[in-house]
């Protein structure tokens, strides 16, 4: 296997995605509450939760990379900037789907990873990202 760390902006991107897409506050919060963090997302703006979401991601991505290569890589501060120029990304459920597959592959080498927040964040990204895609809300729910 192989791994390698994602850029800031990767994580940048999957936060603002989250947060300007409206991610359940109280998935995310729980999903906190499993690592003892008492979250209140909903207190907070779109920029200090995808912030918070980027962190997270970001944190787990090296902790994934010093596992795999049996190193001591500290994690940076990710910061989403004020003016967010990754909007762009942000829009593209596709594109978001696709990030969340690379985060979710360069962050799963440590045996601790299928029970992190950070796998069940990029669960609720994927979800919302799905639900955004072009014909998603008009398809048949169930079949009869």
């Amino acid at each position: 296997m192989s791994c390698f760390v994602c850029s800031d902006k990767t994580f940048i991107a999957l936060g603002l995605y989250a947060a300007s897409n409206k991610i359940s506050t109280y998935s995310l919060d729980r999903a906190f509450a499993k690592k003892g963090v008492s979250l209140n997302s909903s207190e907070l703006n779109e920029i200090q939760l995808a912030n918070i979401i980027a962190q997270e991601l970001h944190f787990e991505n090296v902790k994934s990379f010093n596992h795999l290569y049996n190193s001591d890589e500290q994690p940076d501060r990710v910061e989403v900037p004020h003016d967010a120029g990754l909007r762009t990304v942000v829009n593209n459920p596709v594109h978001i789907l696709s990030i969340c597959g690379c985060v979710d592959y360069q962050s799963s080498e440590h045996p601790e990873y299928l029970e992190s927040t950070a796998l069940e964040v990029l669960g609720l990204i994927k979800d919302i990202a799905i639900r955004n895609l072009p014909g998603y809300r008009n398809a048949p729910w169930d079949l009869k």
